[in-house]
């Protein structure tokens, strides 16, 4: 018996979204800072700011980043480090990193 070709296309569309990452959820992490932690990362053009985590710090990769060289990667003077295949919205205070991906995982 030969299903047609309809048939196939509606079982697909239920099929396929189970086997699809949901990339739709953000993806969020707090990290507190340890006693005397800084952060280095992002873009380029803020490395006149670095180490960060002195004073408040905030960036977002979801935009335009114009012709400035940017990453999602930080690093921290104790070792610590996070990253993401996706552009990242960041936040540095002084006690706390609040990282967030509307793509991927962090």
């Amino acid at each position: 018996m030969k299903l047609p070709s309809y048939c196939l296309f509606l079982v697909s569309l239920i099929i396929l979204p189970s086997c699809m990452d949901d990339v739709s959820t953000p993806q969020k992490l707090s990290i507190d800072m340890l006693s005397d932690e800084v952060w280095w990362g992002g873009e380029v053009v803020d490395g006149r700011q670095m180490p960060i985590g002195r004073t408040e710090f905030a960036l977002d990769q979801n935009g335009s980043v114009g012709t400035n060289q940017s990453q999602p990667f930080f690093l921290s003077n104790k070792g610590r480090y996070f990253w993401c295949d996706s552009p990242l919205k960041v936040n540095i205070s002084s006690n706390t990193v609040l990282v967030e991906s509307n793509e991927a995982e962090i």
